[in-house]
């Protein structure tokens, strides 16, 4: 009976853990006239560690440097994800030593925040580990090219 009682147990916090690792979180959010809700949906990217220390090697050699400033991270990510977005259209919300939030306006009208931190060491490379979505369309294209592993920036410049 304990061995029952731990396989269902552990067959739960598996199934637990699945709803986690899909990457995604829908929220509601009321407008400032409380009126209209506006769906957000949150996006987890699942970086490599392995693949971030790589990149934070080659940076310290001296390549890609735009990988320390975190909104060219962002705009990578954007680009990566197939969103239609200039350099221009992102912009800091807020930054702390270990994160940072870009505010991110494509040309077909997404509203996204994406987040960034720093996983390798305090003073690295920025990585974008959420993307948060006003825009159906988009979380559903992000959603479906991050579940087939296209989630990591090949931007170069």
């Amino acid at each position: 009976m304990k061995n029952l009682t731990c396989a269902i147990l552990v067959m739960i916090f598996f199934a637990a853990g699945c709803k986690v690792v899909s990457g995604s979180n829908k929220n509601s959010a009321a407008d400032k006239n409380d009126s209209e809700k506006v769906e957000t949906r949150m996006v987890t990217l699942n970086p490599s560690m392995e693949e971030e220390r790589r990149l934070q090697k080659a940076v310290d050699d001296g390549w890609q440097p735009w990988r320390l400033n975190p909104i060219d991270v962002a705009h990578a990510n954007m680009i990566n994800q197939g969103v239609n977005v200039r350099i221009e259209d992102c912009s800091l919300v807020k930054k702390d030593d270990a994160h940072a939030v870009v505010h991110v306006q494509s040309k077909d009208g997404k509203d996204l925040n994406v987040h960034v931190a720093r996983l390798v060491r305090p003073d690295g490379i920025w990585t974008a580990t959420q993307v948060e979505i006003n825009d159906d369309g988009g979380a559903q294209a992000m959603e479906h090219d991050h579940a087939q592993g296209q989630s990591h920036e090949q931007h170069q410049h």
